[in-house]
């Protein structure tokens, strides 16, 4: 599940190919090669979705079933459909949230991904407090895996942190804020530091954020990240 982990608005689309892999690396479903954008990616999305329900029951139609959830929630929060998406990836999250529960080792991370996400839809539609709620329930999870292997999950955290930290700030919580935005920079500086190519931005998009809560500018002015499997790979 790519993301985009810098927060930046792209063309609305769904690419899918003839052997079934869909955009953003989840299992696809529909035999179409191409690029589609707008109304159609949503189609096309929605159709993966119909084709895991209609499948048989199994950890791996589960798998394919949230991947598609996920992917169609991007593409409806990008074509406006807030509510919808939030619906659709609240389906994600339940589907991953039963399957870390019986493999926490496996799966735990796919909720965390999940729940970074339904924050993000959450704060779309202004629920702030809900995507607090949300948010905080993602670093918790991260500052787990963090502690087994900094080194898969530690960027992630960050990520989550500096989403959570834009929340918080909409919410006048500016002292817990700018404290979340801060461990995040420090999180992008020690890794900017051993590879500054791959993460300046990440790192100068924080401090933008911290900047623009010190000058008190609007919400609208946050970066904000959509996390995805290899978001921050190499």
């Amino acid at each position: 599940m790519t993301g985009d982990p810098l927060g930046g608005r792209h063309p609305v689309g769904y690419l899918v190919t003839n052997t079934g892999d869909a955009w953003a690396g989840t299992p696809g479903s529909v035999a179409v090669s191409g690029y589609v954008e707008g109304d159609a990616a949503v189609v096309v999305a929605r159709r993966a979705v119909d084709r895991f329900e209609g499948g048989p029951r199994s950890v791996t139609g589960e798998l394919g079933l949230a991947g598609a959830l996920t992917n169609l929630a991007v593409i409806e929060a990008q074509v406006g459909l807030g509510r919808e998406a939030l619906a659709t990836v609240g389906r994600a999250e339940r589907i991953w949230r039963r399957l870390s529960a019986e493999r926490p080792s496996v799966y735990l991370p796919e909720l965390a991904l999940a729940l970074n996400t339904v924050g993000l839809r959450h704060a779309d539609l202004g629920q702030l407090t809900a995507a607090v709620d949300v948010a905080e329930g993602s670093v918790r999870i991260y500052r787990d895996l963090v502690r087994v292997n900094a080194v898969a999950f530690e960027l992630d955290l960050a990520a989550v942190l500096a989403n959570l930290s834009g929340y918080l700030w909409q919410l006048g919580r500016r002292t817990e804020a700018l404290q979340a935005n801060s461990e995040a920079e420090e999180v992008f500086a020690r890794w900017g530091g051993a590879n500054p190519e791959a993460f300046s931005l990440h790192l100068r998009h924080v401090r933008e954020n911290i900047a623009r809560m010190n000058a008190q500018r609007g919400p609208a002015d946050l970066r904000r990240w959509e996390l995805g499997a290899h978001s921050f790979a190499s």
